[in-house]
């Protein structure tokens, strides 16, 4: 009994000096990642050039990028940073919150920047019982982002949050997954995006997916994630049989290592899970599997040829395939 008080007394004198850190779950309903429209009162955010300090304001809808965000969680912030996909396709400015007297207070304007100041460019992202989000700065939580006459701006909320407050945010990449084994769905990675190579310093840009651990995957069929436009299929000694779809959503994808040729066509349209062929190990590959990449400006280096990949705007295709979770094969 001596012993066990001992014990207690010594774990109430060390709690209270042990190190702890409360880490909040990501926002229902958002991939981190993944690409979005943003809309208050019909009104859809929009960035209004490529540079810093560019103005973003409410605009009609026009599919254009300037009107597409990615929202990325730091989970050691707790908090978003907002990017622009106008941005050299979301990878260099982010929404920033122009200060007033260096702190971020009510009647702020809101501009592009590059990610330099975390306490004007990171975001809580709350999801309200209707549906709709609160988007507040992290540095200051008494005011949300909303619309003035001048463009976007954050002000005053309340706890109530208003109408003007309530954002509508609406994934631009609804894909449907392109895999499947048996009935089920192939989500085991023998080598995810950005793994380092083997053969030199390049980093992986895409995901090379098997089925489970003794699966024989050998000429399971493929089918394209959304609706889009073929604008290559052919063989290269390093892809193999293989084909790129330019989606309507401004990305394009392409399906690696195929067993055969695909049936589509160049500048043939697809749909949202047509068939487009079977996975294989044609090409540069040592066994059954399909690399799928993902890039952001379209497949290919403009003016070159339509088989040279730019590999700097491939991005993480993982995060728009909501609700599905990839795990590494051990």
């Amino acid at each position: 009994m001596k012993k066990f008080i001992s014990l207690l007394l010594a774990i109430a004198i060390i709690l209270p000096i042990m190190p702890y850190k409360i880490t909040a779950a990501e926002t229902s309903g958002i991939v981190s990642g993944g690409v979005y429209t943003l809309s208050c009162g019909g009104k859809l955010l929009t960035a209004s050039a490529d540079k810093n300090g560019a103005g973003v304001s409410g605009g009609a809808s026009d599919g254009s990028w300037a009107q597409r965000f990615v929202l990325r969680y730091d989970s050691s912030e707790n908090a978003y940073s907002i990017y622009t996909m106008l941005s050299e396709n979301g990878r260099k400015r982010v929404l920033d919150i122009i200060k007033s007297n260096k702190k971020v207070a009510a009647g702020c304007a809101v501009d592009i920047y590059n990610p330099v100041d975390p306490a004007a460019q990171l975001f809580n992202i709350i999801k309200l019982t209707n549906g709709k989000y609160k988007i507040s700065p992290k540095s200051n939580p008494a005011v949300a982002l909303t619309f003035s006459k001048k463009g976007a701006s954050v002000e005053t909320c309340g706890s109530s949050v208003p109408a003007a407050f309530q954002w509508e945010i609406r994934s631009v990449t609804d894909w449907q997954y392109m895999f499947i084994t048996k009935g089920q769905i192939a989500t085991t990675l023998s080598e995810p995006f950005g793994a380092p190579r083997v053969e030199g310093s390049s980093r992986h840009k895409g995901l090379d997916i098997v089925a489970e651990r003794r699966g024989k995957i050998k000429g399971y069929t493929l089918s394209s994630v959304a609706d889009g436009t073929v604008i290559y299929e052919g063989y290269s000694k390093s892809a193999g049989n293989y084909i790129a779809i330019k989606l309507k959503d401004g990305f394009t994808v392409r399906f690696l290592h195929m067993m055969n040729r695909s049936p589509k066509k160049i500048r043939e349209s697809v749909k949202k899970g047509d068939y487009i062929g079977n996975v294989g190990t044609t090409g540069n590959s040592t066994g059954y599997h399909l690399h799928f990449d993902c890039n952001t400006v379209g497949a290919y280096r403009g003016g070159e040829s339509p088989r040279t990949v730019n590999y700097n705007t491939c991005v993480d295709p993982a995060p728009f395939f909501t609700g599905i979770k990839f795990s590494r094969r051990r």
